[in-house]
């Protein structure tokens, strides 16, 4: 027994530093799928925490709070939200990466891409006119949902596309009557 771990062990030794840099590169590939996983996991648990917890609060702070929520956090609670009214939803399997949509739902049979943000001031019109470009690729409609404010340049922006804003008291309304 002792003679065939050491000639295991010897076996390894002489491997070249080639299968090594392979095998390490392997475990990281494998971890990082493992922990995406996780991270998706914990992110979608968080997010039924903070719905529930939102709900409590005075409405003149949660708005502020939403802006501080991690932004994995608040996708998940906007896709949570919409599934609880009843809509067909698609998750992405990654938050990085994922080309402008944060998650999928349908609508009547009419699938809408939605794009969540959070942001403290104004909303970044550029961020708008790139998403309209993605829905004008995949067919379909889209939502915006974002915790910041809509300026004139952004409204103008929204009126020439099939997105739909959700902001201020709608994006509230649609996180605080979610059902739990």
């Amino acid at each position: 027994m002792l003679s065939d771990l050491k000639k295991h062990i010897h076996l390894l030794e002489t491997l070249p530093i080639e299968v090594w840099v392979f095998i390490f590169v392997s475990l990281i590939i494998c971890f990082s799928v493992w922990w995406g996983k996780q991270r998706h996991l914990l992110s979608k648990l968080e997010a039924y925490q903070e719905l529930r917890k939102i709900k409590k609060m005075p409405p003149d702070y949660q708005m502020t709070y939403l802006r501080q929520v991690d932004p994995f956090v608040f996708e998940e609670m906007i896709l949570t939200a919409i599934k609880r009214k009843g809509l067909r939803i698609e998750r992405n399997k990654r938050y990085t990466g994922d080309g402008g949509i944060d998650g999928k739902c349908y609508v009547n049979g009419q699938l809408y891409l939605i794009q969540a943000k959070r942001y403290s001031g104004h909303i970044n019109p550029a961020h708008v006119i790139e998403f309209a470009g993605v829905c004008k690729r995949h067919n379909s409609k889209g939502f915006f949902v974002h915790t910041g404010k809509t300026g004139r340049k952004s409204k103008s922006v929204f009126n020439n596309t099939n997105i739909e804003l959700i902001s201020g008291d709608r994006l509230l309304k649609l996180l605080s009557n979610s059902e739990d």
